[in-house]
């Protein structure tokens, strides 16, 4: 029997990242201490959780603009936001992608003109 350690090692090299199933593999991600991780989300295309080499653990998602352009965008930190939260969230920010918006713009545009007032 492979130790953990040795065994996800294994399960990344042979069939890519590990992907977030469950709470628990959010709860025992892994830190690299050379570098970020990002674990991918089995159930929603574009959402994972990024491991800071600290340990510190977010949601992002990443998409893609109907012009095409490669998005990325922060949906709050663990354990404020949840597994279940990140994923609904995820979804409705992909559904507003899908009609043509671009939340991470949006966003950005929000905290410009909070600067300027």
């Amino acid at each position: 029997m492979l130790s953990t350690g040795i065994r996800d090692l294994c399960v990344t090299f042979l069939w890519g990242a590990v992907k977030i199933a469950t709470i628990a593999h959010v709860e025992t991600a892994k830190a690299n201490p050379e570098r970020q991780v990002d674990y991918p989300d089995a159930k929603v295309k574009g959402l994972a959780l990024r491991v800071t080499p600290a340990g510190g653990k977010s949601w992002t998602l990443r998409y893609r603009t109907h012009e095409g352009r490669q998005r990325r965008m922060s949906l709050g930190g663990y354990p404020a936001v949840g597994l279940s939260e990140a994923r609904t969230k995820a979804r409705a920010k992909l559904g507003e992608v899908a009609g043509g918006r671009d939340p991470a713009a949006e966003k950005q545009a929000d905290r410009i003109s909070a600067r300027v007032r």
